[in-house]
Order: structure tokens, then C-alpha cells, then sequence
């Protein structure tokens, strides 16, 4: 019986991850499009959650929530579900203050980065990469706090700021997963700002 019960639990907590992940996609991918468009993508987001739950109970019955033979289907379709919708939802309600610091860094990048450019390329190979920006981040002349953060940015926002070079592959047990490598040129930080105030142009107005 214990057993049984930390089997439910775990499973249920691994398929409410999964449900996490797919409910932060629906709302996430599109948020830059504007509180209305959340509020659409959460009430999607409870559509799939509630179709997850409801159309296996009208094939097999709503007993499969509590009939201790079906104890998968409760952590799968109960955790899932659970997982998708909460997810959703927080994403949607923390979306504001999230893009509102997003938009106030933005006009900071290119500034900060041309100026100080020939220091950050480290190699100079007149691109600024993960590398240049991780070397940047230990080094002194870089260390107030608006530097860090500007940096800091700068690299979680390489492939929205700069332009793909290439990607790598890497492989965990019989799973693989493509990673596109980005860099920053001075060109590419002259429409930065530009493009992304367009992109964001919903949370603007």
C-alpha cells in the first residue's frame, strides 16, 4: 500500500511536469502578443486540461479517478491536467511584470554593447559569443550592478538578439536534442531594439 501510494505520487508529479511544460508553452510562446492573447491562451490551456480528464471519463467512467485499479490514470491524467492548467495560469498572471523588466532592458543592450565591444570580444572575431559574455561577467571592469545585469541579458537573449552560426547536438542515454549557437554582431545590435519593441508592440500601446 505505501508502495502503491509513492508510486501514484511520483507518477503523478512526473506527468504534472510534462502538463507544466505543455501549459507553459501555450501561454508562453505567444505572450508577447499581449494580455488578451494570455487570457485566450489560458482559457485554451483549461480547455485541453478539462478534455484530458473529461473525455477518458466518458469512455471508461468517472470511476478511473477513484477505482484502486486504475491508480495510473489518476496520477497520469489527474497530474497532467493539474500540471497544464496551473502552469497556464501562472505564467499568464506573472507575464506583466516579466515583460515590463524584459522591455526595460532591452534599449540597454546596444548602447552598453558598442561601446564597450571591442572589450567584450574577448577573441576578436568581431562577434560577441556565450563565451565573450560568460568571460565578461567575472572580469572587474564589468562588475557594477547594471553591467552584470545588462550581461547577464545579453546571454540568456542570444538568439533574439543575434543570428544562428550553427547548432550542436547533444545526446543523454537513447535521447538527443539540437541546440542552435548564436552570436552578436554589431549589425545585429543596431535593429535589436527596433525588432523587439515591433514583436512586443501589443504591450506597448
Amino acid at each position: 500500500m505505501t508502495f502503491e501510494i509513492f508510486f501514484l505520487m511520483f507518477f503523478g508529479s512526473m506527468c504534472a511536469m510534462v502538463g507544466a511544460l505543455i501549459g507553459w508553452l501555450i501561454v508562453g510562446a505567444l505572450e508577447h502578443k499581449g494580455k488578451g492573447v494570455l487570457a485566450r491562451q489560458v482559457g485554451i490551456a483549461t480547455v485541453v486540461a478539462a478534455a484530458l480528464v473529461i473525455i477518458p471519463s466518458l469512455i471508461f467512467g468517472f470511476e478511473i479517478f477513484t477505482d484502486r485499479n486504475w491508480p495510473v490514470a489518476f496520477g497520469m491524467l489527474g497530474g497532467s491536467a493539474g500540471g497544464i492548467l496551473l502552469a497556464a495560469v501562472i505564467t499568464a498572471v506573472t507575464a506583466p511584470a516579466r515583460v515590463r523588466k524584459f522591455l526595460e532592458m532591452v534599449p540597454l543592450v546596444a548602447p552598453f554593447a558598442t561601446q564597450n565591444f571591442t572589450t567584450l570580444d574577448v577573441d576578436d572575431d568581431k562577434v560577441l559569443s556565450d563565451g565573450d559574455l560568460g568571460h565578461a561577467l567575472m572580469q572587474t571592469a564589468f562588475g557594477t550592478a547594471q553591467d552584470q545585469e545588462v550581461l547577464t541579458f545579453m546571454r540568456s537573449n542570444m538568439s533574439e538578439i543575434g543570428h544562428g552560426v550553427g547548432s550542436y547536438t547533444t545526446y543523454n542515454g537513447t535521447t538527443s536534442s539540437s541546440k542552435t549557437v548564436s552570436v552578436i554582431s554589431p549589425r545585429d545590435l543596431e535593429g535589436y531594439a527596433e525588432k523587439t519593441f515591433e514583436k512586443y508592440a501589443a504591450w506597448r500601446q
